[in-house]
């Protein structure tokens, strides 16, 4: 299972920050194959005032959640959706045909608890739940922009002057485009 498949942002659940990450790889190999069911497990950790690992408490949290991936991906017919860190807990969420398996295998771990089954023939929780929103990704880029602005000394209270630059595969798309700023609407 390779990282760099994996969607990573900050958001919020229930007004904490948290910390999503979302499995994007193989996704047209999982969906719609039988897999109708998520199983959904907490792994407990100490944390800071905002419910996040601090340094140290976060090594022993992903080599925890890691020791989980290993033996479930393992199983047949199982694909890891993501997993969310709030709140002095994580959440990971695994979906697959039959879950006897991953259950008999999460009771033996004693980091594990709060082992849920739901029926999600849709993926609803990976589609809408563990997947960023194009607002989310839009709020972590901006935020990310903002603090590389702050770290490179800038004073975000003053006024900047943004230039864009557009670029079109072919000629004809840009006329388009360019009647569009001058009418100043958007049908994009």
């Amino acid at each position: 299972m390779d990282m760099a498949n994996w969607q990573n942002y900050r958001s919020q659940v229930n007004g904490m920050p948290a910390v999503f990450t979302a499995n994007i790889e193989d996704l047209d190999v999982y969906h719609g194959k039988h897999l109708s069911k998520v199983v959904q497990f907490t792994v407990p950790y100490q944390g800071d005032e905002d419910g996040l690992p601090n340094e140290d408490e976060y090594e022993k949290l992903i080599n925890r959640l890691f020791k989980i991936l290993a033996q479930l991906t393992a199983l047949p017919n199982v694909f890891f959706a993501g997993h969310f860190i709030c709140n002095h807990q994580a959440k990971m969420h695994f979906y697959c045909e039959h879950d006897a398996l991953l259950k008999e295998t999460l009771q033996q771990l004693d980091f594990v608890s709060e082992i849920n089954v739901q029926n999600d023939p849709n993926w609803d929780t990976y589609f809408d739940f563990l997947l960023a929103s194009p607002l989310e990704m839009k709020l972590n880029a901006t935020e990310e922009i903002l603090s590389m602005l702050n770290s490179k000394g800038r004073n975000l209270s003053d006024t900047y002057l943004i230039e864009h630059t557009f670029h079109f595969d072919e000629e004809e798309k840009m006329f388009p485009f360019m009647d569009e700023l001058t009418l100043g609407t958007s049908v994009f």
